[in-house]
């Protein structure tokens, strides 16, 4: 029996307890609850919520999220300007085919006119179309003879344009008919000029050339009479006829001459020539030299 009493003696209690401290703190309930999530202790829950307004800095970051992502649009919109800028790219076939084409046009103009002496050494004039005995010739072409008769002078291009091989051969001195190491650079508008009896070549079929271009040695390959003459057949052709070549430039030092007016000739045939007699070097021929195209 006195245990009873005791268990309910101490219920009463523990229920008399519990009720007062309801009563006492039941009207603060509602702002302890508030503050019980962001405070751990009970005693700062009466100043609590005052520094509660912490929450909107959270949501003020978060609006802030936004302004950083504005940047994001801008590096899209930049974007995509770069990838239409391959298509601008796209002409660049078309220049460099523009740059072949003249090659495709038979007649189309892709160099420059044959005005320049084909050497860099000194040389003389031999038969040029009646000037030699016997009418040698008979065409325009001017034979350029070496002063000691032996091979290997350099030869270039007397003017810009594309290497043609018109004939290729390695027998020297062969009689009428025999095959020639013979050069043609194609000038455009129909308009050549050739190289003939070359010791060999320095160029390649296709090769773009201009007067600063060697394109083969001079040599006695092919017809030469008499055996051997070391010398340069050179020709001009219009649509496949040799023309008078004109005046041929030089470079003498700074000045620029013109051939065949330097030598006081107006006309490549009235050249007197320089002729093998007897295997001796005639001396009537007149010599010319150039020291490159610098100059003009």
């Amino acid at each position: 029996m006195i245990r009873r009493l005791w268990f309910r003696l101490a219920a009463g209690l523990v229920v008399l307890l519990v009720l007062v401290l309801v009563i006492a703190f039941h009207p603060r309930s509602s702002g302890t609850a508030k503050s019980a999530g962001s405070q751990p202790s009970p005693v700062p829950t009466s100043t609590g919520p005052a520094p509660d307004p912490a929450p909107p800095t959270a949501s003020l970051s978060i609006s802030s999220t936004p302004t950083r992502s504005t940047p994001t649009p801008i590096s899209r919109s930049a974007g995509p300007p770069v990838s239409p800028k391959p298509a601008p790219s796209t002409p660049a076939p078309t220049t460099a085919t523009a740059t072949a084409s003249p090659t495709a046009v038979p007649n189309a103009p892709v160099g420059s006119y044959p005005s320049w002496l084909p050497f860099r050494t000194t040389m003389k004039v031999g038969c040029v179309k009646s000037n030699c005995e016997n009418n040698y010739h008979g065409y325009w072409a001017i034979d350029f003879e070496t002063l000691d008769n032996k091979p290997g002078a350099p030869v270039y291009a007397a003017g810009a344009g594309r290497v043609r091989i018109a004939s290729q051969g390695s027998g020297n001195c062969g009689g009428p008919g025999t095959v020639e190491n013979a050069l043609i650079v194609e000038h455009g508008n129909g308009v050549e000029s050739v190289y003939v009896h070359l010791h060999d070549f320095a160029v390649v079929p296709g090769t773009w050339v201009t007067p600063s271009t060697v394109i083969g040695h001079v040599g006695t390959s092919g017809y030469t009479d008499p055996c051997p003459d070391y010398h340069l057949h050179y020709e001009v052709r219009i649509n496949g006829v040799s023309v008078n070549p004109g005046a041929l430039k030089a470079c003498h030092g700074t000045s620029v001459v013109s051939y065949p007016y330097a030598l006081g000739y107006a006309d490549w045939n009235a050249v007197p020539p320089q002729e093998y007699a007897g295997g001796t070097l005639d001396p009537k021929g007149r010599t010319l030299y150039s020291d490159g195209v610098g100059c003009g």
